[in-house]
């Protein structure tokens, strides 16, 4: 469960009886974000909780990373989650020797379907990171472009009337791009 804010300690002692993990003060532009990969609605209040304000995934993990440096934090609610204030003292407190400090990630796994990615640059300097970023821009933008072209000629091939061999083709095509 992400909340924005905070939450009573009952509640969390509660959440924490029924193996839920929790947590607190996260990003009203995270949660929009995380709100598009699970396909719902980010809720403004416990009272505008529905059905389409619950998302779920398979697995949720908490890691530290920085530099080269990734490690992995326990994620059972009930042997000891970290709080997001935890995972980024500790990460604080195990500066490497570049003195890049450690950021705490959360990852979430197995969501309903594909409608979101983070990708995590590691880069030498910032330049190289700019170009990698554009470079990972525009790879995104030529695949997204090249399933809508498959898609499209698939649906030509068969509103034509003639044989499925042509649209298995452009369903291959599809297949073998990762989209």
């Amino acid at each position: 469960l992400l909340v924005g804010k905070s939450v009573a300690r009952f509640a969390q002692e509660l959440l924490l009886a029924h193996n839920i993990s929790l947590v607190l003060n996260v990003k009203v532009e995270v949660l929009e974000r995380l709100a598009r990969c699970l396909d719902i609605e980010v809720a403004d209040s416990v009272a505008a909780l529905s059905s389409r304000n619950v998302g779920f995934c398979k697995e949720f993990a908490v890691e530290a990373c920085g530099g080269t440096a990734v490690e992995s934090l326990p994620t059972s609610p009930k042997a000891a989650v970290p709080a997001a204030e935890d995972v980024l003292a500790a990460a604080l407190s195990q500066k490497s020797a570049s003195q890049a400090a450690l950021k705490p990630l959360m990852l979430f796994h197995g969501c309903p379907r594909p409608l979101g990615v983070t990708i995590l640059l590691h880069g030498t300097s910032l330049a190289e990171l700019q170009f990698l970023k554009q470079v990972a821009l525009f790879a995104t933008f030529v695949a997204y472009y090249a399933r809508l072209e498959a898609s499209f000629f698939s649906e030509l091939m068969l509103g034509i009337g003639a044989e499925d061999a042509g649209a298995g083709r452009a369903d291959a095509l599809v297949e073998e791009i990762g989209a």
